[in-house]
Protein backbone atom coordinates (compact mmCIF):
# COMPACT_ATOMS: atom_id res chain seq x y z
CA UNK A 1 0.00 0.00 0.00
CA UNK A 2 2.94 2.34 0.75
CA UNK A 3 4.34 1.75 -2.76
CA UNK A 4 0.93 2.41 -4.28
CA UNK A 5 0.48 5.69 -2.40
CA UNK A 6 3.95 6.82 -3.47
CA UNK A 7 3.24 6.03 -7.12
CA UNK A 8 -0.13 7.78 -7.01
CA UNK A 9 1.60 10.86 -5.57
CA UNK A 10 4.02 10.80 -8.51
CA UNK A 11 1.09 10.44 -10.92
CA UNK A 12 -0.53 13.49 -9.33
CA UNK A 13 2.65 15.51 -9.88
CA UNK A 14 2.78 14.30 -13.51
CA UNK A 15 -0.86 15.31 -13.89
CA UNK A 16 -0.09 18.90 -12.87
CA UNK A 17 2.76 18.96 -15.40
CA UNK A 18 0.58 17.55 -18.17
CA UNK A 19 -2.57 19.56 -17.44
CA UNK A 20 -2.71 20.82 -21.03
CA UNK A 21 -3.23 17.29 -22.33
CA UNK A 22 -6.09 16.70 -19.90
CA UNK A 23 -7.78 19.99 -20.79
CA UNK A 24 -7.52 19.21 -24.52
CA UNK A 25 -9.07 15.75 -24.04
CA UNK A 26 -12.00 17.38 -22.25
CA UNK A 27 -12.54 20.56 -24.27
CA UNK A 28 -12.15 19.19 -27.81
CA UNK A 29 -15.09 16.72 -27.56
CA UNK A 30 -17.20 19.42 -25.87
CA UNK A 31 -16.49 21.78 -28.78
CA UNK A 32 -17.48 19.09 -31.30
CA UNK A 33 -20.65 18.30 -29.36
CA UNK A 34 -21.73 21.95 -29.23
CA UNK A 35 -20.90 22.36 -32.92
CA UNK A 36 -22.74 19.23 -34.15
CA UNK A 37 -25.79 19.89 -31.99
CA UNK A 38 -26.05 23.64 -32.66
CA UNK A 39 -28.45 23.37 -35.63
CA UNK A 40 -30.68 20.60 -34.29
CA UNK A 41 -34.31 21.64 -33.73
CA UNK A 42 -35.87 21.01 -30.34
CA UNK A 43 -38.25 18.14 -31.16
CA UNK A 44 -38.71 14.81 -29.37
CA UNK A 45 -36.77 12.84 -32.01
CA UNK A 46 -34.06 15.48 -32.22
CA UNK A 47 -33.62 15.56 -28.44
CA UNK A 48 -32.71 11.88 -28.72
CA UNK A 49 -30.28 12.76 -31.51
CA UNK A 50 -28.63 15.42 -29.33
CA UNK A 51 -28.37 12.92 -26.49
CA UNK A 52 -26.64 10.46 -28.84
CA UNK A 53 -24.26 13.24 -29.96
CA UNK A 54 -23.43 13.79 -26.30
CA UNK A 55 -22.68 10.10 -25.77
CA UNK A 56 -20.63 9.96 -28.98
CA UNK A 57 -18.45 12.91 -28.02
CA UNK A 58 -18.04 11.70 -24.45
CA UNK A 59 -16.91 8.33 -25.79
CA UNK A 60 -14.66 10.16 -28.26
CA UNK A 61 -12.86 11.92 -25.41
CA UNK A 62 -11.64 8.52 -24.20
CA UNK A 63 -9.65 8.07 -27.43
CA UNK A 64 -7.40 11.02 -26.64
CA UNK A 65 -6.52 9.46 -23.29
CA UNK A 66 -6.03 6.03 -24.86
CA UNK A 67 -3.88 6.97 -27.85
CA UNK A 68 -2.00 10.00 -26.53
CA UNK A 69 -2.06 10.70 -22.79
CA UNK A 70 -1.47 7.13 -21.59
CA UNK A 71 1.18 5.97 -24.11
CA UNK A 72 3.14 9.22 -23.94
CA UNK A 73 3.12 9.06 -20.15
CA UNK A 74 4.54 5.54 -20.35
CA UNK A 75 7.06 6.58 -23.00
CA UNK A 76 8.25 9.45 -20.82
CA UNK A 77 8.93 6.97 -18.01
CA UNK A 78 10.87 4.76 -20.41
CA UNK A 79 13.01 7.61 -21.77
CA UNK A 80 13.75 8.98 -18.29
CA UNK A 81 14.70 5.46 -17.11
CA UNK A 82 12.10 5.70 -14.36
CA UNK A 83 10.54 2.43 -15.48
CA UNK A 84 13.93 0.67 -15.50
CA UNK A 85 14.58 1.85 -11.94
CA UNK A 86 11.17 0.59 -10.86
CA UNK A 87 11.89 -2.83 -12.37
CA UNK A 88 14.96 -3.08 -10.10
CA UNK A 89 13.10 -1.87 -7.01
CA UNK A 90 10.82 -3.74 -4.57
CA UNK A 91 7.78 -2.14 -6.26
CA UNK A 92 5.72 -4.76 -8.17
CA UNK A 93 5.40 -3.70 -11.81
CA UNK A 94 1.64 -4.32 -11.74
CA UNK A 95 1.33 -1.58 -9.08
CA UNK A 96 3.01 0.85 -11.48
CA UNK A 97 0.59 0.02 -14.30
CA UNK A 98 -2.38 0.13 -11.91
CA UNK A 99 -1.43 3.67 -10.85
CA UNK A 100 -1.32 4.69 -14.54
CA UNK A 101 -4.71 3.15 -15.29
CA UNK A 102 -6.32 4.74 -12.24
CA UNK A 103 -4.97 8.11 -13.31
CA UNK A 104 -6.56 7.66 -16.75
CA UNK A 105 -9.88 6.61 -15.19
CA UNK A 106 -9.80 9.71 -13.01
CA UNK A 107 -9.13 11.85 -16.10
CA UNK A 108 -12.01 10.21 -17.94
CA UNK A 109 -14.35 10.62 -14.98
CA UNK A 110 -13.66 14.36 -15.13
CA UNK A 111 -14.25 14.33 -18.90
CA UNK A 112 -17.58 12.53 -18.46
CA UNK A 113 -18.66 14.97 -15.76
CA UNK A 114 -17.73 17.98 -17.92
CA UNK A 115 -19.43 16.62 -21.06
CA UNK A 116 -22.59 15.63 -19.20
CA UNK A 117 -22.79 19.05 -17.50
CA UNK A 118 -22.46 20.87 -20.84
CA UNK A 119 -25.05 18.57 -22.43
CA UNK A 120 -27.53 19.12 -19.63
CA UNK A 121 -27.14 22.87 -19.10
CA UNK A 122 -26.39 24.06 -22.63
CA UNK A 123 -28.34 21.57 -24.79
CA UNK A 124 -31.04 20.53 -22.31
CA UNK A 125 -30.21 16.82 -22.45
CA UNK A 126 -32.57 15.36 -19.87
CA UNK A 127 -32.19 11.86 -18.44
CA UNK A 128 -33.12 10.18 -15.19
CA UNK A 129 -30.51 9.94 -12.43
CA UNK A 130 -30.29 6.21 -13.12
CA UNK A 131 -29.56 6.76 -16.83
CA UNK A 132 -26.92 9.43 -16.11
CA UNK A 133 -25.15 7.15 -13.64
CA UNK A 134 -25.36 3.95 -15.71
CA UNK A 135 -24.27 5.79 -18.86
CA UNK A 136 -21.22 7.09 -16.98
CA UNK A 137 -20.41 3.60 -15.68
CA UNK A 138 -20.73 2.08 -19.16
CA UNK A 139 -18.45 4.79 -20.56
CA UNK A 140 -15.88 4.08 -17.83
CA UNK A 141 -16.10 0.38 -18.62
CA UNK A 142 -15.55 1.16 -22.31
CA UNK A 143 -12.48 3.26 -21.48
CA UNK A 144 -11.14 0.43 -19.32
CA UNK A 145 -11.38 -1.99 -22.26
CA UNK A 146 -9.56 0.55 -24.48
CA UNK A 147 -6.60 1.10 -22.17
CA UNK A 148 -4.69 -2.00 -23.34
CA UNK A 149 -4.45 -0.32 -26.77
CA UNK A 150 -2.59 2.58 -25.16
CA UNK A 151 -0.32 0.20 -23.26
CA UNK A 152 0.46 -1.63 -26.49
CA UNK A 153 1.06 1.59 -28.43
CA UNK A 154 3.66 2.63 -25.85
CA UNK A 155 5.81 -0.37 -26.84
CA UNK A 156 6.78 1.28 -30.14
CA UNK A 157 10.42 2.32 -30.05
CA UNK A 158 10.14 5.92 -31.23
CA UNK A 159 7.81 8.69 -30.10
CA UNK A 160 7.40 9.71 -33.77
CA UNK A 161 6.04 6.27 -34.72
CA UNK A 162 3.82 6.27 -31.66
CA UNK A 163 2.42 9.70 -32.51
CA UNK A 164 1.80 8.81 -36.17
CA UNK A 165 0.02 5.54 -35.36
CA UNK A 166 -1.84 7.17 -32.47
CA UNK A 167 -3.21 9.87 -34.77
CA UNK A 168 -4.23 7.27 -37.37
CA UNK A 169 -6.09 5.19 -34.78
CA UNK A 170 -7.57 8.28 -33.12
CA UNK A 171 -9.13 9.62 -36.32
CA UNK A 172 -9.77 6.31 -38.10
CA UNK A 173 -11.51 4.55 -35.22
CA UNK A 174 -13.59 7.65 -34.42
CA UNK A 175 -14.87 7.80 -38.01
CA UNK A 176 -15.37 4.04 -38.45
CA UNK A 177 -17.03 3.77 -35.05
CA UNK A 178 -19.70 6.36 -35.90
CA UNK A 179 -18.52 8.84 -33.28
CA UNK A 180 -18.35 11.81 -35.66
CA UNK A 181 -21.27 10.93 -37.90
CA UNK A 182 -23.86 8.12 -38.03
CA UNK A 183 -22.37 4.99 -39.57
CA UNK A 184 -25.45 4.68 -41.81
CA UNK A 185 -24.35 7.76 -43.78
CA UNK A 186 -21.20 5.96 -44.98
CA UNK A 187 -20.93 3.43 -47.87
CA UNK A 188 -22.07 -0.12 -47.12
CA UNK A 189 -18.58 -1.61 -47.25
CA UNK A 190 -17.35 0.92 -44.68
CA UNK A 191 -20.36 0.15 -42.49
CA UNK A 192 -19.44 -3.55 -42.60
CA UNK A 193 -15.93 -2.77 -41.39
CA UNK A 194 -17.08 -0.18 -38.88
CA UNK A 195 -19.40 -2.57 -37.06
CA UNK A 196 -16.40 -4.68 -36.06
CA UNK A 197 -14.43 -1.80 -34.59
CA UNK A 198 -14.20 -1.44 -30.81
CA UNK A 199 -15.30 2.20 -31.06
CA UNK A 200 -18.59 1.21 -32.71
CA UNK A 201 -19.24 -1.35 -29.98
CA UNK A 202 -18.27 1.18 -27.31
CA UNK A 203 -20.77 3.69 -28.70
CA UNK A 204 -23.45 1.04 -29.21
CA UNK A 205 -23.08 -0.25 -25.65
CA UNK A 206 -24.26 3.07 -24.21
CA UNK A 207 -26.73 4.27 -26.85
CA UNK A 208 -28.57 0.94 -26.98
CA UNK A 209 -28.92 0.98 -23.22
CA UNK A 210 -30.47 4.46 -23.38
CA UNK A 211 -32.82 3.44 -26.20
CA UNK A 212 -33.91 0.02 -24.92
CA UNK A 213 -32.90 -0.10 -21.27
CA UNK A 214 -30.77 -3.17 -22.01
CA UNK A 215 -27.06 -3.76 -22.36
CA UNK A 216 -26.15 -5.35 -25.69
CA UNK A 217 -24.36 -8.58 -24.80
CA UNK A 218 -22.47 -9.00 -28.07
CA UNK A 219 -21.05 -5.47 -27.84
CA UNK A 220 -19.91 -6.22 -24.30
CA UNK A 221 -18.30 -9.49 -25.41
CA UNK A 222 -16.57 -7.93 -28.43
CA UNK A 223 -15.10 -5.11 -26.33
CA UNK A 224 -13.80 -7.55 -23.71
CA UNK A 225 -12.40 -9.80 -26.47
CA UNK A 226 -10.50 -6.90 -28.04
CA UNK A 227 -9.10 -6.01 -24.63
CA UNK A 228 -8.00 -9.57 -23.78
CA UNK A 229 -6.34 -10.17 -27.16
CA UNK A 230 -4.48 -6.86 -26.85
CA UNK A 231 -3.36 -7.78 -23.32
CA UNK A 232 -2.07 -11.14 -24.57
CA UNK A 233 -0.03 -9.43 -27.28
CA UNK A 234 1.22 -6.89 -24.74
CA UNK A 235 2.21 -9.65 -22.32
CA UNK A 236 4.15 -11.46 -25.02
CA UNK A 237 6.03 -8.29 -26.06
CA UNK A 238 6.87 -7.39 -22.46
CA UNK A 239 8.15 -10.90 -21.82
CA UNK A 240 10.32 -10.75 -24.94
CA UNK A 241 11.64 -7.35 -23.90
CA UNK A 242 12.44 -8.62 -20.41
CA UNK A 243 14.40 -11.54 -21.88
CA UNK A 244 16.30 -9.16 -24.16
CA UNK A 245 17.23 -6.88 -21.24
CA UNK A 246 18.88 -9.70 -19.30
Amino acid sequence: MTYFKALMKVEWLLTKRGMQSLITCILLPIFFFLFFSSNVDDTVSNRELVRNYLISMTAFSSLGLTFFTLPFSLKEDQVSNRLRLLRHSPVPIWVYYLSKLLRMLLFYSLAILANFAVGHFFRQVDMSAKDWILSALLLLFGELTFMPFGLLLAQLKSSESMSALGNLLYIGLAMLGGMWMPLTTLPDWIQSIGKWTPTYRFHELVTNYLESGKIVNHSFIILVSYSLVTLLILGYLLKQKEVGDR
